[in-house]
């Protein structure tokens, strides 16, 4: 099963060592397979010729069919490779091999044979949908919501309904089911809010807020300052050493406490009154 292949738990064991999967479907265990094929496929073609004759004098009905709601095409999930040129789609094909034959010996030739990306739209096919056409796709946009942590895969019966079972996406927060079609009206505008270039997130940076960055400035004091008590010697050392053993004097009360006391030439740094100008940048889509 391909799809028991995609669990954490495997990824962690081909970290260690190669998987040895068999594919077959156990159809080795099948003794004269080749017979046993020849009967399975005579019983599904004698059941669908059954089926063909009972639909030929059936009357079909004429109430209309109802409008099945478009799903998500798997094909779309993920990137595809350009076509490389090839001999058909290509008139010059004899001219052009001409030309590269023998430019470089492709014995120490390197070969990518995949690639991977993770960037402010997500992974390498979502910024491409929308560097190219400015918008994301149904299948964009279920990719995005699924990393961005807003639905989760689900096969089984629902919590608010467990007479109900659902197969496919269930929205995070609410467990609620979420057909495919209803996933962009739903989270596009969030998705495109929290991804690509934009202001700066806060909370993707530790708390890091360009609002609220300082400015400072060095200035020299002119003149003696009054003592300034400090919370321990050891806060009091650091300032002397920052500013010079020449700009500031350190030293102890009767009760204990210490303070400091800066001379005049000594240059301390205060906030000046600017506003941080850069609070733009590339961040990777926010929940991932």
């Amino acid at each position: 099963n391909l799809v028991a292949l995609l669990h954490p738990y495997m990824t962690t064991l081909a970290a260690e060592a190669p998987l040895w999967v068999y594919l077959t479907g156990n159809w080795h265990k099948i003794e004269n397979l080749k017979q046993a094929t020849i009967d399975m496929r005579m019983s599904i073609m004698n059941e669908s010729a059954l089926k063909k004759s009972l639909a030929a004098t059936t009357p079909a009905s004429k109430a209309p069919a109802a409008a099945q709601a478009p799903l998500a095409n798997p094909l779309k999930m993920y990137q595809q490779f350009p076509r490389l040129p090839e001999q058909t789609n290509m008139p010059n094909w004899k001219e052009v091999q001409q030309k590269l034959r023998g430019a470089v010996d492709l014995r120490q030739i390197v070969v990518v044979a995949g690639f991977g990306e993770v960037g402010p739209f997500g992974g390498a096919r979502t910024r491409w949908e929308i560097e190219s056409t400015g918008t994301f796709s149904m299948e964009g946009c279920i990719q995005l919501a699924w990393l961005l942590g807003m639905i989760v895969p689900h096969n089984g019966p629902l919590k608010s309904n467990p007479g109900k079972f659902h197969i496919g996406w269930m929205d995070a927060a609410t467990g609620e089911p979420v057909e495919d079609h209803m996933v962009k009206a739903k989270y596009e505008e969030y998705i495109l809010q929290h991804t690509g270039i934009r202001i700066v997130e806060p909370e993707l940076f530790e708390g890091y807020d360009p609002d609220k960055k300082r400015m400072l400035h060095y200035v020299a004091i002119d003149a003696n300052v009054k003592p300034i008590e400090v919370s321990s010697e050891e806060e009091a050392r650091e300032i002397q050493r920052e500013l010079g053993e020449e700009n500031a004097t350190v030293f102890p009360n009767f009760s204990g406490s210490w303070f400091i006391k800066l001379r005049k030439g000594a240059s301390i740094a205060v906030p000046r009154a600017l506003k941080f100008n850069r609070f733009v940048a590339g961040q990777i889509p926010t929940g991932w």
